[in-house]
């Protein structure tokens, strides 16, 4: 069977998506394994704090990724998001994006294959005190770093990297 995704602009009914808040708060959730499930949390709101989120391919097989949409405002404090392996992405969607408190997002290509890219798309991105990593250590083309919004795009005391560490790939 196929997958879905709901836009966030999505009204109240549709799938339940845009209804209510969701916290995740000294969590660990992962999908890892030899072909990294897909992790998507989506409402009205999205908050990780002290968490980690982790859809990791552990294997040549493409990896799924994960997936956060918040209508209003997806926020990530203390918080880890990885998805590493072929293909394996992380994409933040919502109205407000807040990363802070030294969390970290990383997709990174640890074999063969192309990377994922880490996506934060919203009305407004606010990035504190936080890493964003995207790296290559085998063979092939890691992915891309994309930061966009409608609006402001806040970045302080943040690292943001595209980084290889193979002769045979490019850091994307």
């Amino acid at each position: 069977a196929g997958s879905s995704v709901v836009p966030i602009d999505s009204g109240p009914t549709d799938a339940g998506f845009a209804q209510g808040t969701v916290r995740v708060s000294d969590t660990l959730l992962g999908v890892s394994g030899a072909r990294g499930g897909a992790l998507l949390l989506g409402g009205r709101s999205v908050d990780l704090t002290a968490s980690a989120l982790l859809a990791d391919s552990q294997g040549s097989a493409p990896g799924l990724g994960v997936t956060l949409i918040g209508s209003q405002e997806v926020s990530i404090r203390g918080g880890l998001v990885s998805s590493n392996g072929a293909g394996a992405a992380v994409t933040i969607r919502g109205g407000r994006i807040r990363i802070e408190d030294g969390s970290s997002l990383t997709s990174d290509l640890f074999d063969v294959g192309i990377g994922g890219d880490l996506l934060l798309s919203g009305n407004s991105v606010e990035i504190v005190d936080s890493d964003l990593r995207r790296g290559i250590s085998g063979v092939g083309r890691g992915g891309h770093i994309f930061v966009e919004a409608s609006g402001a795009i806040d970045i302080r005391g943040s690292n943001i990297f595209s980084e290889t560490s193979s002769s045979s790939g490019g850091a994307g």
